[in-house]
């Protein structure tokens, strides 16, 4: 298993009594289940293959054609093999020893991160390229992988040959298995029909290996004929293909750049429930300006507001630079949402403003999500009753990820008081199966984790200040940054005691939450009366079994796992730390606390 998905490896395999026992006894432990497919071989790879040992517990499967029918056709063995075993993932790996296990990570993150639904691996990004592949070969591949891109739509794509891939349920079991081409081709075929259920597909750079032993097994006879006959039939195939179902556009700010990046993580989560409910999901966000493979969002570039320390930190810190700033993004995610919205049957919005506001002028049902930081600036500028207002006479739903926040609401705008009764009060969902699965392993002495941005509504000078009062021997480990940063490193008294990680990503994360005795979440109101919304990342910490310390303020005050303490109170929370520390609560009743919030229930609420 591997980050709560169960893995299984497809390995398609002709005449390879050579190198399969390798392949196979090589294969890391976090498989749980190989699958060879002996396509008709005329050596023992059958024989081969099934004595193959390995030290690992994971079951081997070896099934065998009784005439050859191709690597294609081999691959779909593997495939409803796969799916019969109920596998998360299936990865396919070729039997000749080409392909690197220790590149398999690497290949299952973009999927264990929600980011991509297929994976495959690109070696003209890897530097042992040019020395490593022979020369007819990768011009050979370089000719393939551009008219490739063109046929399959996936345009930012290379090494489209590659067969080291991985692939998620949802879309294997989309996919017409008995329809793909069985031979030399089948990838520039597949590529095609992923396209047709709008799967999203990531290249990451993976290891060429060709051996001493190497010959290539492709006759040129072969290839001529076929490949530009499978080409255009896989672009007639992707074009003519209806619509997969809905189409919904979701529009944001924050929304991951890069695999992961845990900026916009639940929006992310929310647009792969969707997505696992064979929606069509086009996501408009904010980006920082840089174009990276695998992005699946349009990006609105902006420096100046998102990504660090947050749009409505920079409004009340820098007032007149911040809010021309906000005027021009705002025009632009208008202008973005309104080219696009033609082709959506709903749009979902998070935050009111700019999300909201930028689909105010399309005529598609809209759910504008409000997430705490947006209630709190609008009421600051005294302009959350103006967007109440307008978005009532726009006939859109609310949502609120808490009860405080739409109480907010009524109290701006007290003649919407009905309307905003109808309104959905929903905090955001999590991957509860990814979080369960994290084995728990605290550090001692004991780790006191933080994860947010550095912005003076997280109260972390408040945690700090709690650390010189903790009888415990524990060490508190803040991730995450922002403006705040260096004055809070200021703060912290003792080097050993607090360490300060920088921003993360979210397989940092994980390690974090496995090593962690506690959460901290110690958030504060502001003079200003903004407050937290629900951070997820409380919510992930008791999914992962991890006891959370949280001020009682915004949506974590009814959740009744959490050990609530008053904000801005350090001996409070440094008490609340030792009794937790002391006597920790069963890790089963902090999971079954969140149950409900697993994406796959909460994507159901917010319809």
């Amino acid at each position: 298993m591997y980050r709560a998905l169960r893995v299984g490896v497809v390995i398609p395999a002709y005449n390879e009594s050579r190198a399969i026992a390798t392949t196979v006894q090589t294969l890391p432990s976090l498989v749980d289940a190989v699958i060879v497919v002996d396509d008709a071989s005329h050596d023992d790879t059958f024989g081969i293959a099934s004595t193959a040992l390995r030290s690992a517990d994971a079951p081997l499967y070896v099934l065998r054609h009784a005439e050859n029918r191709g690597v294609g056709a081999a691959i779909g063995t593997g495939y409803r093999h796969a799916l019969s075993l109920e596998l998360d993932v299936v990865v396919v790996m070729g039997g000749d020893g080409q392909m690197d296990p220790a590149d398999l990570p690497a290949l299952l993150d973009p999927i264990a991160d929600g980011r991509a639904d297929y994976v495959k691996g690109d070696r003209f990004s890897h530097p042992e390229i040019w020395r490593a592949m022979p020369a007819a070969r990768l011009a050979g591949n370089i000719v393939l992988s551009t008219l490739t891109r063109l046929t399959s739509g996936y345009r930012r794509i290379w090494d489209s040959q590659c067969g080291y891939t991985a692939i998620h349920r949802r879309v294997l079991e989309r996919l017409p298995i008995e329809k793909l081409w069985p031979r030399y081709g089948y990838p520039n075929d597949l590529l095609a029909r992923l396209h047709t259920t709008e799967a999203r597909v990531v290249d990451v750079p993976v290891r060429p290996i060709y051996g001493e032993h190497w010959k290539s097994g492709i006759n040129f006879r072969t290839i001529v004929h076929p490949i530009p006959w499978v080409l255009a039939s896989s672009f007639a195939t992707r074009v003519t293909a209806p619509a997969p179902g809905p189409r919904i556009g979701v529009v944001t700010t924050s929304y991951p750049r890069f695999i992961g990046d845990p900026a916009g993580g639940f929006v992310a989560g929310h647009v792969a429930a969707l997505r696992a409910l064979g929606h069509h999901v086009d996501v408009i966000a904010a980006g920082d300006g840089e174009v990276r493979d695998g992005d699946d969002a349009t990006r609105i570039p902006d420096r100046t507001l998102f990504y660090r320390g947050g749009a409505p930190d920079l409004i009340e810190a820098a007032p007149g630079r911040a809010v021309i700033a906000a005027a021009s993004f705002t025009a632009r995610l208008t202008a973005a949402v309104a080219i696009r919205a033609h082709a959506w049957d709903s749009i979902i919005t998070h935050w009111l403003v700019p999300s909201a506001i930028a689909a105010l002028p399309t005529r598609v049902p809209l759910l504008a999500i409000a997430h705490g930081g947006d209630i709190h600036t609008l009421r600051r500028m005294r302009l959350l009753a103006p967007a109440l207002y307008a978005l009532r006479a726009r006939d859109a739903r609310l949502a609120f990820v808490s009860e405080e926040l739409r109480s907010i609401a009524r109290a701006e705008a007290p003649a919407l008081a009905s309307w905003l009764d109808r309104a959905i009060v929903q905090p955001m969902g999590i991957a509860i199966e990814h979080f369960r699965a994290i084995p728990r392993a605290p550090m001692d002495p004991p780790t006191i984790v933080i994860a947010s941005r550095l912005v003076p509504v997280k109260g972390i000078d408040v945690a700090i200040a709690a650390m010189a009062h903790v009888r415990a021997p524990a060490r508190l480990v803040i991730a995450g940054d922002g403006p705040s940063r260096a004055e809070l490193t200021r703060l912290a008294p003792v080097a050993s005691k607090i360490a300060f990680l920088g921003a993360v990503p979210t397989s940092e994360r994980d390690r974090l939450l496995r090593e962690a005795s506690a959460v901290l979440v110690p958030s504060r109101v502001l003079p200003s009366g903004r407050s937290e919304g629900t951070p997820t990342i409380a919510l992930e910490a008791l999914a992962a079994g991890v006891p959370v310390i949280a001020s009682a303020v915004g949506g974590l005050a009814a959740l009744s796992a959490i050990q609530l303490v008053p904000p801005d109170d350090p001996w409070a929370l440094a008490a609340a730390i030792d009794r937790t520390l002391a006597n920790p609560p069963a890790a089963s009743g902090l999971r079954a606390a969140v149950e409900h919030l697993d994406w796959s229930q909460v994507v159901a609420n917010l319809r």
